[in-house]
């Protein structure tokens, strides 16, 4: 009876314990979710947990999510939203003031839309904190303004972050965008701010495209970064250059820049020019952008030494799609024969030479010109890649005159010290009398020198760092000895004594002369 009771009891734990097992596993919500404009969820059955104005999601979701109301924070809480590659993974329409983060949104035509409703502005919108990936879109905004894009890793996408028709002031920032297609793209649209973005391993890391020029005003600083290389996205820049670690370069209502020397790769444009003049584009190499260089109402400037290769479009005006802008007008080379640019793709024969490329004879310069488009063609375009001419290294120390002190006597104990250095120095010195040397900036007096034997060497240093030593110069310090003055007596007894015996002297004198005078006149009288 007992064994009977004990495996009764086994039975019915067992059968217990495969009743539980066998509940149906809830499974992922799947299909789009509105937030509606009143607060409410619709489906109610979705997985979002609504507390006040905050929406979190509670599960994955293999669908979207459409926001109408404004004024809440969505917060995905690190759960992901599926999608089957179309559709919209989060669309904010229409809406204002709502914070979307923490999500992973992947595999749709959209990962976030921002978009101007039929009926109402979108704007003021923070996304943050997002992985978006694998979409065709990752975040795109169409006519919205004042939004923030910040913190959000987006890869893998076709374009990454795509600000468009007249999104304006906005701000994009912190953000990692990598592995797009295009990583960050700016079209028709202005005042926005980005910095501190790392754009790397896109196919284009940057881009911006406009056809007036507000469009073009947009604020980047070099805190973004492509490939690790600052973007220089000037505006109203004045007759400067742009500096040598340059990744990007836009160059908008600019006059005299110089661009050269640079590597530009992997973007939306390697060099933009918009409403810029008198601007020098030489000796880079500009490869695998979609557009080598990219120009709107850009004229009188000079392009040529550089090697275009591999871009999709080597030079692009705006006015190529809308015949009603300004073309641009540039020169393209250099003359003959230094020439004018390497187009990879423009497989052009060179058996001529010559300005008119008429004399038998190869140069390096093919024999027609690579033509642009209207009133645009390098005359002499290069047949293989530029490259600049290096100097060798700079061997040769300065040369050092000594004028002043000479081979001589000098009566005071100091000389002056003037010396002639054949260029440039970054240090000048003295050895004086073989002792260690004084650094000086450079004509000195050399003071306090003791009498005797001198010898000096002057040494300079060039920017290349050589070294140059004039010839010693020997000379002697001989200071002449002055008289020393008689001590004078307390009281001129000399003088007076002398006074006193020429005073007798003459009156003794006058008395002799005197006696004899009377005399003589007695003897007259007898």
């Amino acid at each position: 009876m007992k064994a009977r009771s004990f495996f009764l009891l086994v039975f019915l734990i067992m059968a217990s314990l495969a009743v539980v097992n066998t509940q149906p596993v809830k499974s992922q919500f799947s299909g789009t979710i509105y937030i509606r404009s009143d607060g409410s969820v619709d489906p109610s059955n979705a997985s979002i947990q609504v507390i006040g104005n905050l929406y979190t999601l509670t599960d994955n979701i293999n669908g979207s999510i459409v926001v109408e109301k404004d004024n809440i924070v969505v917060n995905g809480a690190g759960y992901t939203l599926q999608g089957t590659r179309n559709g919209t993974g989060i669309d904010l329409s229409g809406v204002r003031n709502v914070t979307v983060q923490n999500f992973v949104i992947k595999q749709f035509f959209n990962g976030i839309y921002i978009r101007r409703g039929e009926y109402a502005e979108s704007g003021n919108i923070t996304v943050s904190g997002n992985n978006v990936a694998n979409n065709d879109n990752g975040i795109q905004l169409v006519s919205s303004l004042n939004n923030i894009i910040s913190g959000n890793n987006v890869t893998s996408n076709g374009n990454g972050i795509l600000l468009i028709s007249a999104s304006n002031n906005n701000t994009v920032s912190g953000n990692n965008v990598k592995n797009n297609t295009r990583g960050i793209w700016l079209y028709d649209s202005a005042y926005n701010v980005l910095t501190n973005n790392r754009m790397h391993n896109n196919t284009y890391n940057f881009g911006a495209e406009g056809w007036m020029l507000q469009t073009f005003i947009n604020y980047v600083d070099a805190s973004n970064t492509v490939d690790g290389k600052p973007v220089y996205y000037w505006i109203n820049a004045r007759d400067v250059t742009v500096p040598s670690d340059a990744g990007y370069v836009a160059l908008v209502n600019c006059i005299g820049v110089t661009v050269n020397n640079l590597t530009l790769t992997n973007n939306g444009q390697g060099v933009l020019l918009a409403f810029t003049e008198n601007s020098v584009i030489t000796e880079n190499n500009i490869k695998n952008n979609y557009h080598g260089i990219y120009l709107c109402e850009a004229s009188n400037n000079s392009i040529y030494h550089n090697n275009f290769i591999d871009n999709y479009y080597h030079v692009y005006d705006f006015v190529m799609e809308y015949i009603y802008m300004r073309a641009s007008v540039n020169a393209w080379d250099n003359g003959y024969p230094s020439g004018g640019n390497y187009w990879s793709g423009f497989d052009v024969a060179d058996e001529f030479k010559g300005p008119s490329q008429n004399e038998a004879g190869s140069d390096g310069i093919g024999d027609s010109p690579y033509v642009i488009y209207q009133n645009n063609q390098d005359n002499y375009p290069l047949v293989t890649p530029y490259e600049p001419y290096i100097p060798p290294p700079d061997t040769t120390p300065p040369i050092i005159f000594i004028i002043s002190p000479q081979n001589k006597t000098y009566p005071l104990n100091h000389v002056s010290l003037i010396f002639n250095v054949s260029e440039q120095t970054s240090w000048i010195g003295y050895s004086l009398d073989g002792k260690a040397k004084v650094t000086i900036p450079g004509n000195i007096t050399l003071a306090n020198l003791s009498d005797g034997s001198h010898s000096i060497i002057v040494y300079a240093k060039d920017n290349a760092l050589n070294t140059g030593a004039s010839e010693t110069i020997y000379f002697t310090i001989a200071q002449k000895t002055e008289p020393q003055p008689q001590p004078s007596e307390p009281f001129p007894i000399t003088w007076i004594v002398a006074a006193v015996a020429i005073i007798a002297i003459v009156v003794v004198a006058s008395v002799v002369y005197f006696a004899k005078v009377k005399k003589t006149t007695g003897k007259v009288e007898e």
